[in-house]
């Protein structure tokens, strides 16, 4: 705690430690790689697309920035969430979607010569005489029509691409008790977005009962109106979560996107023969939005990462156990600097009797001051200094303890700290063993990194219908271009392994 005019110096050593850990968590991840299942030529090609797709959905969700931002949420709270989509927005462009429709097509029959083997297409229903060697021909087949697909033309619709975000725990809502997401009965993401946004995309949704971001009714809570405040700061600690604009004075809504297991419909045989898999619905403002209920399982779009595990809980740990030693490092600090301020300069001391308070001066242009001689003191007893109180040796060996305390705690690697001296196989293997401590991180959240894999090639195999392109270097250093559909991840079979 600190007292009313005191000094605090924050030295914010979590934070440098947070941005370690960051990185160690991006360079320890593994990047998916879609490999055939079998030897068959089609698996073979259709895993060589999947892994072109893949650099080209990379390039479309911004996958570096993904990581880094995944990376962050784990280590500040202990848990990331990934949502993965396909999103059809005008920014995109358009594209023509052939139009289709069936006619009748005639079909030729078939005539056989028994003499001579010589087959001809007719539309005769009796035999004809075989063109080689006159006999009668016997009937194998009659004409016949057939309903055929054929082209009718051009749709023109708004080109799609896939989507990813990366949220926290402060937005996500499950059952504490279920370990893992498949076992999750609902999953809700929540967010204060601002209402023209939300209208814009969804124009069926209620927003009549917006609120204004930094303004509360005089009904609600004092808590609510410090959270809206704090909403409305760019930069602040829940802009994300509250808002998207940063901006003051803008209405806002309570977005929810809801995914919702058969087995939490509560044996209503309707919802369960309508959405045998889970339903996926939209709410603004505790209202529903119409028309928005799809029949998509959690599974399908959403992964869940963890930092430090936590038994029988569904939610991790992030960095929290540094906190107190943080609050040691800042109050070390500001004793530390008070006592440089205050401590290591001397004190005077002087004989009100013989100097008057007021003819004390800082100026040092002010060579003169009076003085009042005592006959029994002498002026030189005016004036007593005391030497500065020296800083005790034991609060240096201290401060490195808490520093060294404050990394085994959080288990970062400071490159920096080793010197510019230490040789390169030192640095590289204490590199190392700093990644190792992330090892259960890293293998607990494999599955995830492979299930997002494999959503965002599924999403991207049902609604990618235009030719894409992904450019790469051969073997010989050129640049060389693959053209490819969603349909071509169709039509094989791939695993994805890391």
């Amino acid at each position: 705690d600190r007292l009313p005019g005191e000094d605090y110096y924050v030295e914010n050593q979590y934070r440098k430690d947070v941005n370690s850990n960051v990185s160690t968590l991006i360079k320890s991840e593994m990047k998916p790689e879609p490999r055939p299942s079998s030897e068959n030529p089609e698996d073979v090609a259709a895993a060589s697309k999947a892994k072109s797709a893949l650099g080209v959905i990379e390039d479309d969700v911004a996958e570096k920035r993904l990581k880094t931002r995944k990376g962050l949420y784990l280590a500040l709270y202990g848990n990331a969430f990934r949502y993965n989509g396909f999103e059809y927005d005008a920014k995109n462009g358009t594209e023509q979607i052939p139009r289709f429709k069936y006619e009748d097509v005639e079909i030729a029959g078939m005539d056989i010569c028994p003499e001579c083997g010589t087959t001809v297409e007719t539309n005769e229903k009796t035999p004809v005489e075989c063109p080689e060697c006159g006999d009668v021909m016997e009937l194998v087949s009659q004409a016949d029509s057939m309903p055929t697909k054929v082209e009718d033309g051009f749709d023109e619709r708004t080109r799609g691409r896939n989507i990813s975000y990366i949220t926290g725990p402060l937005e996500m809502y499950g059952r504490s008790k279920c370990a893992e997401l498949a076992h999750q009965p609902y999953l809700f993401w929540v967010r204060r977005l601002d209402a023209a946004t939300v209208k814009h995309f969804r124009t069926k949704a209620d927003v009549s009962g917006s609120s204004v971001g930094s303004m509360s009714n005089g009904d609600s809570d004092l808590s609510q109106y410090y959270i809206d405040v704090l909403s409305t700061l760019a930069g602040g600690p829940i802009e994300d979560t509250y808002s998207s604009t940063g901006e003051r004075y803008y209405s806002e809504v309570e977005y929810a996107m809801c995914w919702v297991r058969p087995e939490s419909f509560k044996g209503d045989t309707e919802l369960k023969r309508k959405f045998p898999e889970g339903v996926q619905f939209e709410i603004c403002n505790g209202n529903y939005i119409k028309d928005t209920a799809k029949n998509l399982s959690m599974d399908k779009c959403w992964t869940h990462y963890t930092y430090l595990l936590n038994p029988y809980s569904f939610w991790g740990d992030g960095m929290v156990d540094a906190l107190p030693m943080q609050d040691q490092i800042n109050e070390t600090g500001s004793l530390l600097t008070r006592h440089l301020r205050f401590s290591t300069l001397g004190k005077k001391i002087y004989d009100q009797e013989m100097i008057t308070p007021a003819w004390l001066s800082n100026n040092p242009g002010e060579e003169w001051i009076p003085a009042n001689r005592q006959l029994e003191k002498s002026i030189r007893d005016a004036v007593f200094e005391v030497n500065p109180t020296p800083l005790s040796g034991d609060v240096g060996a201290w401060m490195m303890n808490q520093h060294q305390a404050m990394r085994d705690m959080t288990k970062a690697y400071d490159p920096f700290s080793r010197g510019a001296n230490t040789p390169y196989s030192a640095d590289v293997f204490q590199a190392e063993q700093a990644a190792g401590q992330f090892l259960p991180t890293i293998e607990y959240n494999q599955h995830s990194v492979i299930t997002s894999c494999y959503q965002v090639l599924d999403l991207f195999r049902d609604n990618v219908t235009e030719e894409r392109t992904q450019k790469f270097k051969d073997n010989t250093g050129r640049w060389s271009y693959e053209k490819f559909t969603g349909a071509d991840l169709a039509n094989g079979s791939f695993d994805i392994y890391i």
